[in-house]
C-alpha cells in the first residue's frame, strides 16, 4: 500500500485527488496540503511513498521543492502548463500530469509509480551498475567505487583505478545503488562506507580523497558508522 499526499494551493484540486485516491486499492491517502512547506513534517514522519505535487506556489516552486524530498519518494508533478513537463523529467520525477486531472490519467500514473518502485527494489539488490561510455555500456563494480560526485549535469564514479563520468543526476544514481553500502553526506557527494578511513568535524577521508560533510547529513552518517 502506497502512503500518498497531495500538495496543491487549489483546495478543489486537493479534494478531487482525495476522492480519486480513496477509490484506489493501492493507495492509502494520508493528507493534503496547500503549501510544500506545510508538508515537510508529514513527509519526514509518516513514511510517505507518493507525492502529487503542483508546480506553482507563492513561496516556493514545486520544482525547487524537489530537492527537499527524500530520494525514496515517488513524485508526480501536476500543472496546467505543459511547458513544465520537460523540466519535470530533468529532475527524475516519476510522472507529469497535465491538468485538469482525470481518474483514468491518475490510475495510469499510479501504475507507473508501482512499476518504478518494483524496478528500484530489484536494481538496489545488485552490486554493479552499467553506464554509457561513448558507444558502449560499461559495467562498474560498486564495491570498488568509494566516492560518487555531482558535477553540474554529470556524475562521477571514483574508484582506485579509474574515474567514470555519466550524464545523470545524483537523485537518479542514488536510487540505483545499495543503501547498505552507500550514504549521501553532502549535496554533491555519496560515499561507500566500506572505504571510509577517518572522519573529522566536517570532512571525511574516503579512498584517496577528503570530502566535505554537510551538517544536514552528519547525524545520519554518524548513525551508520560503527563507532566503538
Amino acid at each position: 500500500m502506497l502512503n500518498a499526499i497531495t500538495i496543491d494551493d487549489d483546495k478543489l484540486v486537493n479534494k478531487a485527488l482525495e476522492v480519486f485516491l480513496e477509490r484506489s486499492e493501492d493507495v492509502n491517502y494520508v493528507a493534503s496540503f496547500l503549501s510544500p512547506i506545510d508538508a515537510v513534517r508529514t513527509i519526514k514522519e509518516k513514511d510517505i511513498h507518493l507525492i502529487f505535487l503542483d508546480v506553482e506556489f507563492p513561496e516556493i516552486s514545486g520544482i525547487d521543492f524537489l530537492n527537499s524530498i527524500p530520494n525514496y519518494c515517488q513524485v508526480v508533478l501536476m500543472s496546467s502548463k505543459k511547458d513544465y513537463a520537460v523540466e519535470a523529467f530533468d529532475f527524475d520525477v516519476t510522472d507529469f500530469i497535465h491538468k485538469p486531472i482525470t481518474l483514468a490519467r491518475l490510475i495510469k500514473s499510479i501504475e507507473k509509480v508501482k512499476a518504478n518502485i518494483q524496478n528500484d527494489l530489484s536494481i538496489k539488490d545488485k552490486k554493479f551498475i552499467f553506464i554509457k561510455e561513448k558507444s558502449q555500456l560499461v559495467r562498474i563494480d560498486l564495491s570498488e567505487v568509494y566516492v560518487i560526485q555531482a558535477l553540474g549535469d554529470y556524475v562521477t564514479f571514483q574508484s582506485a583505478n579509474k574515474k567514470y563520468i555519466v550524464h545523470s543526476s545524483m537523485k537518479s544514481i542514488e536510487a540505483k545503488i545499495p543503501e547498505d553500502d552507500f550514504i549521501r553526506i553532502h549535496r554533491s557527494y555519496i560515499i561507500n562506507l566500506e572505504h571510509v578511513k577517518s572522519m573529522e568535524d566536517s570532512t571525511l577521508a574516503v579512498g584517496d580523497k577528503v570530502v566535505p560533510i554537510s551538517k544536514s547529513y552528519r547525524s545520519k552518517l554518524l548513525s551508520r558508522l560503527n563507532i566503538a
